[in-house]
Parts: C-alpha cells; sequence; structure tokens
C-alpha cells in the first residue's frame, strides 16, 4: 500500500500502511527523506526518524532488513541516526528488532516500542534507552 511520511518538530515519521515491493517502499522512504532534507536546510538540525509498524502488513527478511539500515545510514547527513519503531507484539516488533541490530552495525540508534508517546519522548532525549517496550 504505502508509507505515508510527515516531519513535525524535528522527528520524520513514516507510517507503513499495508505492504509494499521493497523498491516502492524505498522510492517512498526517499520521498521523506527529501522532506527531512528541508527541514534540516531550514532549521540546521537533522531529523529524527519515527516509524510506525501498527498497520503495516509487512514481512521483510533479513536481507531487505541489512539493506534499509544501509539506506537510511546513507543518510546520516540528513538523519540523526536515532530511529523509534513503533510495533504491536508480534511479528513486526521482532523484524523492528532484528532491523534494530542490522542498524546498529552501520551507525544508526534504533529502539523498538510498543508505545508511541514513550518512543516520542525517547527520541527527544528522555525515557530509559534501555527499554524497548512497555506491557
Amino acid at each position: 500500500m504505502a508509507l505515508l511520511s510527515q516531519l513535525n518538530d524535528g522527528i520524520l515519521t513514516i507510517r507503513s500502511v499495508g505492504d509494499q515491493a521493497m523498491d516502492e517502499g524505498l522510492r517512498q522512504m526517499q520521498d521523506a527523506i527529501d522532506l527531512a532534507r528541508g527541514h534540516l536546510e531550514a532549521s540546521g538540525d537533522r531529523a529524527h526518524l519515527f516509524i510506525d509498524l501498527r498497520e503495516s502488513e509487512e514481512n521483510k527478511n533479513a536481507t531487505d532488513l541489512r539493506h534499509v539500515a544501509g539506506f537510511l545510514a546513507g543518510h546520516l547527513d540528513v538523519l540523526s541516526g536515532r530511529i523509534a519503531v513503533i510495533a504491536d507484539r508480534g511479528l513486526r516488533f521482532g523484524l523492528a528488532r532484528m532491523f534494530a541490530v542490522y542498524g546498529e552495525n552501520v551507525g544508526l540508534t534504533t529502539m523498538v516500542f510498543t508505545v508511541g508517546g514513550e518512543a516520542r519522548k525517547w527520541l527527544h532525549g528522555g525515557g530509559a534507552a534501555i527499554a524497548t517496550a512497555e506491557a
């Protein structure tokens, strides 16, 4: 379906709805990163990334997750490298945790949450960096 993006308060939000092919997803991520580039030019600040998987039907494999991590790491001139992912417990939560490991290898700091408010608090520098989810 789509990756929907918006930028507010220095946070680039990408909401995954349904599923999309890898090449289309990367194209839509690039469009989102272009929003962050505009933010950088206007404010001088790189954007944090908030990925919302609660409406996602994605089931990417390890190779895809590594590729996405590398793609995002290639944009650290625009992105802060701080990524919060929100997902319901289950498959996508596990995939997000796997993505976090791959991202760490390429300079991304990713935390996975089940509560959006906690994710946003962490992105702004608050919250426990080791807590990956709330029950």
